[in-house]
């Protein structure tokens, strides 16, 4: 950046402007007046002072006035029109302009002083100066965001490349002091492969996966920077919803196998537990077994379920039976899981050997020698195979 001080004049004698300090172009316009010599001529000219700053308290030197009168006629005093940011400060070596208060170019970019030097003549003469102020830019505003939190809400497994959310700052400075670029502040490995920023535009988009059970919530912060390195950063808050893509689990925790056939009703035979990631609706479950069968699921606390016998057993009947038990949860659309339990009746003995006959008949001849056979039968019981027969006279 560069200070111009541009001296213009015509027929006034000469009020010049030396600045040694300052972030400002100052253009000076001499207004004629009776102070009658005309302007030196090393002042008719552009001066260029660079790298400055304009803090309040900074000195800029002005040359005295000349004025061909002397004595008491000569130039006697100055006197600078109120204004809101310089004061006069004269005395017997020079003239000087006192920043009183700090420029601020994103309030007020131009401002006139005026200026007048009077003599010590009767009558009184004067010439006045008009000191046009332009305030060149500093970069003294760092960026502002819109929010200083932003909040967002995306479900989970949404695809990639997908808008989560905008961010925006802005630069009351100008030029390369007000360009404004967006990146994230410190983020954790598994987030910077989860979003992105545009450091131009400051869209945020999805570039991994997003699994509501693994992570529900994003916490981040977003930093916006100028051209000269002035930072400012917001929070971004967000919120995963969860969508129903896991099915339930089943988890058979014991089960009594075999169980004896002369079991009552309403017996427990086995402990189930159904689980599922999803959350609220999605994981909420609810269990059943297949018609036909003589086993019920009764609920127990939660998220597990006692499977009991419904009826009477009867491995004469029936001695295995393969129960399905199905799990449902309640999203939309429901998503279901199902799983195979054997169960082997064991045989008690609860039924007496039955003959085939009611009576045998057996003929055989004399002299028959011992240990012949005589007659052979067996018994319609064959469910606990080992019988004991014995003969009554």
């Amino acid at each position: 950046r560069q200070l111009v001080v541009s001296l213009l004049a015509d027929r006034f004698s000469g009020l010049g402007l030396i600045l040694r300090s300052a972030l400002f172009v100052v253009t000076l316009r001499l207004v004629y007046g009776d102070l009658s010599y005309s302007i030196p001529e090393e002042m008719k000219r552009d001066y260029v002072i660079g790298n400055v700053s304009a803090e309040k308290g900074n000195r800029f030197s002005i040359e005295e006035a000349h004025d061909a009168d002397i004595g008491q006629n000569a130039v006697q005093r100055y006197s600078l029109h109120k204004n809101d940011n310089f004061i006069l400060a004269v005395d017997s070596n020079r003239v000087e302009l006192v920043l009183q208060n700090k420029l601020d170019r994103e309030k007020q970019r131009e401002m006139n002083l005026l200026l007048t030097a009077l003599d010590g003549g009767s009558p009184q003469r004067s010439g006045t100066v008009v000191i046009h102020v332009t305030v060149l830019d500093a970069n003294d505003n760092a960026p502002v965001f819109s929010q200083a939190v932003y909040k967002a809400s995306l479900p989970e497994n949404c695809p990639l490349d997908t808008t989560v959310i905008k961010v925006s700052a802005t630069d009351a400075d100008e030029g390369v002091n007000g360009d404004v670029t967006y990146q994230f502040g410190h983020v954790s490995d598994n987030d910077i492969n989860v979003f992105s920023i545009d450091s131009k535009t400051g869209e945020i988009k999805v570039t991994g996966v997003i699994d509501y059970e693994e992570i529900s919530f994003f916490e981040m912060r977003v930093k916006a920077k100028d051209g000269l390195g002035l930072t400012s950063y917001a929070k971004l808050l967000i919120d995963v919803t969860d969508v129903n893509d896991n099915t339930p689990f089943i988890y058979l925790k014991s089960l009594s196998n075999p169980i004896p056939e002369n079991l009552q009703a309403g017996t427990e035979v086995g402990i189930i537990n159904v689980q599922d990631r999803d959350s609220e609706y999605n994981g909420q479950v609810r269990c059943s077994i297949q018609q036909g069968v003589p086993f019920k699921l009764v609920p127990s606390i939660k998220n597990y379920y006692s499977l009991v016998t419904a009826g009477q057993l009867d491995r004469e009947l029936v001695s295995d039976y393969n129960i399905t038990i199905t799990a449902t949860d309640e999203g939309s659309p429901p998503l279901s899981s199902s799983k195979s339990v054997q169960l082997s009746v064991a045989d008690i003995n609860d039924n007496p050997p039955v003959f085939e006959e009611q009576s045998y008949s057996a003929y055989l001849s004399e002299n028959n020698k011992p240990g012949s056979t005589l007659c052979s039968w067996c018994s319609l019981t064959t469910f606990n195979t080992r019988h004991i027969y014995l003969m009554e006279k």
